[in-house]
């Protein structure tokens, strides 16, 4: 298939420095009427950096995977309903995040993406992929803190694990994948019939002695991938099991070899249950497409298109965190900010110039009232 072409990217060079609150910005982060290579803010610096290195390759393989899927539009006959369904996501591909509309709250030294259209095709689409996982990690961080703080009112302890399950490689994704999930489904079960037989059912006492029956809440998340050198695909899953007790990665590995019948794999480790960075290796299942090859990113996210990939249960399961706290947040988001946009344009994002008009939120009905250049003087 077609490779990634050779795009032009354009960059500026920003030197940091400091701006004063209530002082008038424009789109770049400069202050009005100053050259901005001299009025650069460090986080406005940080900030356009991050849009150009971190979204761009992302954006490049977005688009790449829309020629890729437009080259197998052109293998099918006109008005054929495959045909159509893929115009769309090759279209839905190429216009995701063309235009990232951010806010400059100057006051908070902070950046907020406001508004952008997005494709929403987590498993072709990178950019999307990692919206994604970043909205999960923070989810499941908050309900993780709230699940802890209310086991530690009643005297409870709670210990995180970090666990992996994998499965014997085949050569149908969809076969390798469904006979997996059955176990994993199997397993997790084990979970609720251990609470049954604690209830006095006799039919589930064997469950008593699975690993999960000590889990009070867990979330599961499924990778895929081909093997480079055997071809066949690989699926396997990443979980964060909170648990009143220790997990046995023997006694998990042995449980999990007669639920599958041909895997033993496991891999268990303790960890805080304040670690992002494993909640991040838990959740990323849907930043992994990207990292496959173009032909086997689209076969896989074809393949699995209607199955889910993150599974939740326990007391995870339609828990919404609370938000009471986010304080910091909320301050934020009612501070006066200035909007700035970027384009991806001949290979890369790149600023573009604004009229500089200050807006400060308004609390009746969440509108936004912009303030002209006059009066900035009421801000100081």
């Amino acid at each position: 298939m077609q490779a990634y072409e050779k795009e032009r990217s354009e960059s500026s060079d920003n030197q940091s420095g400091t701006v004063p609150a209530g002082v008038l910005l424009d789109s770049y982060g400069h202050k009005s009427g100053e050259s901005g290579k001299q009025a650069d803010s460090g986080y406005l610096a940080d900030h356009s950096q991050k849009v150009t290195a971190r979204f761009t390759p992302m954006k490049r393989r977005a688009r790449a995977m829309a020629r890729f899927v437009a080259d197998r539009v052109g293998t099918l006959p006109h008005g054929s309903i495959e045909r159509e369904k893929l115009e769309t996501v090759e279209k839905e591909l190429r216009l995701c995040r063309n235009h990232l509309l951010f806010r400059n709250h100057f006051t908070e030294q902070r950046v907020t993406l406001s508004k952008m259209k997005s494709c929403k095709r987590t498993r072709l689409c990178p950019l999307c992929a990692v919206a994604r996982a970043n909205g999960h990690v923070v989810s499941y961080h908050k309900k993780t803190k709230q699940l802890v703080r209310e086991a530690s009112a009643q005297g409870i302890e709670l210990r995180a694990y970090f666990v992996t399950l994998t499965k014997k490689h085949g050569v149908s994704l969809e076969e390798t994948y469904t006979d997996f999930a059955r176990s994993v489904t199997r397993l997790v079960n084990r979970r609720r019939d251990a609470m049954k037989a604690r209830e006095g059912s006799v039919k589930h006492a064997y469950a008593l002695q699975s690993v999960m029956a000590s889990v009070s809440a867990g979330v599961f998340s499924f990778e895929v991938k081909r093997g480079s050198g055997s071809g066949l695909w690989n699926v396997h899953t990443h979980g964060l099991l909170l648990s009143t007790e220790a997990i046995d990665g023997a006694r998990l590995s042995a449980e999990w070899h007669k639920l599958t019948g041909d895997s033993y794999i496991v891999d268990v480790q303790e960890i805080g249950t304040d670690n992002v960075k494993a909640l991040c290796e838990v959740l990323k299942y849907s930043v992994k497409f990207s990292e496959m090859t173009l032909e086997d990113n689209f076969e896989a996210a074809m393949t699995l298109q209607n199955k889910r990939l993150i599974r939740s249960f326990g007391d995870y399961y339609g828990l919404k965190p609370d938000d009471s706290a986010d304080i910091d947040d909320a301050t934020v988001l009612d501070s006066p900010y200035i909007e700035q946009l970027y384009s991806y344009t001949r290979g890369s994002y790149v600023v573009v110039p604004g009229d500089g008009a200050v807006i400060v939120p308004m609390n009746t009905r969440g509108k936004a009232k912009p303030i002209v250049q006059k009066r900035q003087s009421k801000l100081k």
